[in-house]
């Protein structure tokens, strides 16, 4: 469960710039990007998850409870509340994230490992905030130049009210 503390690690906030959704494709792409700053890097992630941040993001429900809902739903029963996501490490090609859960009484901050798609979707959903260690600029960050280049994407649609982020549907042949 990883209920123990975390290592002193710097962590910037971080928001989902956009998501690439994929047909027929194992991994989907979420790019996140600091909240306040022009750097960001890449996570491939189940489509399930995508689809879930996706729904979140949107503001849609699914007909019926799905399993990051269940999650929250548990966490709220329980008189818990989910504080944050932290993705606290990256070591060979494989992002780590915990998830940070607070009691009712808020005496106690349980930190539970997390891959970093379902922390996301989770902390999303619970309108918690999501961090990421700076480690991941060393070998994923993007420039600001190459954020416009990704804004402009043919077949990109840009943020709205109702869908905050970049995305795109892209059919795999």
């Amino acid at each position: 469960m990883g209920m123990e503390s975390t290592p002193e690690v710097k962590l910037v906030e971080v928001v989902v710039a956009r998501i690439v959704l994929r047909d027929s494709a194992r991994g989907q792409h979420v790019y996140l990007r600091e909240r306040d700053g022009a750097r960001g890097f890449t996570l491939v992630i189940g489509a399930w998850e995508a689809e879930e941040i996706r729904r979140v993001l949107a503001r849609e429900e699914a007909p019926r409870p799905m399993t990051h809902q269940l999650a929250l739903a548990l966490v709220r029963a329980l008189g818990g509340r989910v504080v944050r996501c932290d993705i606290v490490d990256f070591r060979e090609h494989t992002f780590f994230a915990q998830l940070a859960v607070e009691s009712l009484d808020r005496k106690t901050l349980a930190l539970i490992d997390s891959r970093p798609s379902d922390g996301i979707a989770i902390a999303l959903r619970a309108g918690a905030p999501v961090r990421a260690t700076t480690r991941w600029s060393q070998a994923t960050s993007h420039s600001r130049s190459m954020w416009r280049a990704i804004q402009r994407t043919p077949g990109c649609r840009p943020p709205t009210a109702r869908q905050p982020c970049w995305s795109r549907r892209v059919q795999s042949s």
